[in-house]
């Protein structure tokens, strides 16, 4: 039987879960759990799970979901390879930091000749070092990590029902925080962190903007947010149980238990490399013919780089000979290259034009869209805007209503009227007194 090792490891604490996969489907053998503060205690308990749970299960493991930044992008192309290679710029304009210091991945949420839906996934690459180090002083490797929320997706895969057709919501309970799955059969899926609080789940279901046919509540503080409430608490503890046995309780082991989906299914959803320094593990034969065609490849290289040079070269002659004649004819003056200037300042006459609604097509500028926002709203919808930023072709605006549900239709609203192409909740909060709610939209035209 394969021996498997789900291995999550939160703000503060770290759980894992051995188990075996074979013809009689899955047993759990192990359980552990821990608490760190720092790279030394981390670094401690790594060591302790390593030693109890032996050097032949594979591991999977999740890091803190918080190390992670979520974001739903498009693409015009379906390739994995392109996708992979296009994902750091395209997230570079969500993130404070540039694409050179992420790792990226995704989920494949939907793909077409015209579009791919993705959920892209971005951590720093220092922090993914950082874990990395201590899973390898610890003697333990993996093939891959990945944000502790994206296990919750590969369980659902894992465990799934006949007649569950429509969205299914996961949410595991720890001891303060709180990670939230919203999954479909068709491949659409959003994830989550926030507190473990009882008010959180409709505010993720608010924000993702579908409701949930099921909502299935596990983990230690399952009843602190409300499991009762959802009255699938124990139909999920018992598909659980028909999976992984009753043993250590596997409503509690969501996550755990996701991970060891994942490394089971290697499926690449959401994954990083676990080790960027790993080997390969070639055949010597296939290494022999890797060798070959990396050796034709650099003599290839090598022949252009020596032609490229050598025209370099003669560029260079030709320029600093035309630079003497210019200066000889006229002495004083500056050479300029007038297409290239004339190009940057069309670029940035077009996009004032834009802007002001001059070109381009259809109008886009910003009074006509304070005009479609307000005519789009109707009577008894409240929608007090308190900050409106007009950026290219994407519109933020943050205002306060009477209710998440209003939230919702605004959203829907702006989505299907011109000059709106689509509109997401950014995000979408109680106010401190309780009585509004305060969001915030992104539209783009």
């Amino acid at each position: 039987m394969a021996e498997y090792a789900g291995l999550q490891i939160s703000r503060n604490s770290l759980r894992a879960v051995r188990a075996e996969s074979g013809g009689d489907g899955w047993k759990i053998t192990d359980v552990f759990s821990s608490s760190w503060s720092d790279a030394e205690s981390l670094a401690a308990a790594l060591r302790e799970c390593s030693a109890r749970f032996g050097p032949d299960a594979r591991y999977a493991v999740g890091i803190p979901q918080t190390e992670a930044s979520i974001r739903h992008v498009s693409f015009p192309f379906s390739g994995d390879r392109a996708i992979r290679a296009a994902l750091p710029f395209e997230m570079e304009a969500f993130l404070p930091y540039p694409a050179a210091e992420t790792e990226t991945t995704f989920i494949r949420i939907s793909s077409s000749k015209e579009e791919t839906k993705t959920l892209a996934i971005a951590a720093r690459k220092e922090r993914l070092a950082f874990y990395r180090n201590a899973l390898k002083e610890a003697g333990i490797t993996v093939a891959s990590v990945m944000p502790e929320a994206a296990a919750l997706l590969h369980l659902y895969r894992l465990v799934p029902a006949k007649d569950e057709n429509g969205p299914v919501l996961l949410a595991d309970a720890g001891e303060d925080d709180m990670l939230l799955c919203f999954a479909d059969s068709d491949g659409f899926c959003d994830l989550h962190c926030t507190g473990a609080e009882a008010g959180e789940i409709p505010r993720f279901v608010s924000a993702v903007g579908r409701e949930p046919s099921k909502v299935f509540v596990g983990g230690e503080n399952a009843e602190k947010v409300g499991a009762d409430k959802y009255g699938t608490a124990a139909s999920w503890r018992r598909r659980l149980e028909a999976v992984f046995g009753p043993d250590h309780k596997p409503e509690n082991l969501m996550t755990p238990l996701g991970l060891l989906a994942a490394a089971e299914s290697r499926s690449p959803d959401g994954l990083f490399l676990g080790d960027s320094a790993k080997g390969t593990g070639l055949p010597a034969g296939t290494r022999f013919a890797a060798v070959c065609a990396a050796a034709f490849v650099v003599l290839a290289l090598g022949n252009l780089a020596y032609g490229y040079f050598a025209k370099k070269s003669e560029y260079e002659q030709l320029r600093e000979r035309s630079a003497e004649v210019f200066n000889a004819a006229l002495p004083g003056k500056k050479a300029v290259k007038p297409a290239v200037q004339l190009k940057q300042k069309l670029e940035a006459l077009d996009k004032k034009m834009r802007l002001a609604g001059l070109a381009g097509p259809g109008r886009g500028d910003l009074l006509w869209v304070l005009k479609r926002m307000s005519e789009t709203l109707p009577e008894g919808l409240p929608f007090e805007a308190e900050e409106l930023l007009y950026e290219d072709d994407t519109i933020t605006v943050s205002g306060k209503t009477d209710k998440f549900e209003s939230v919702t239709r605004i959203k829907e609203l702006y989505s299907i009227v011109t000059p709106f192409k689509s509109c997401e909740v950014a995000d979408s909060k109680a106010t401190a007194d309780g009585k509004k709610v305060s969001f915030k939209l992104r539209m783009h035209l």
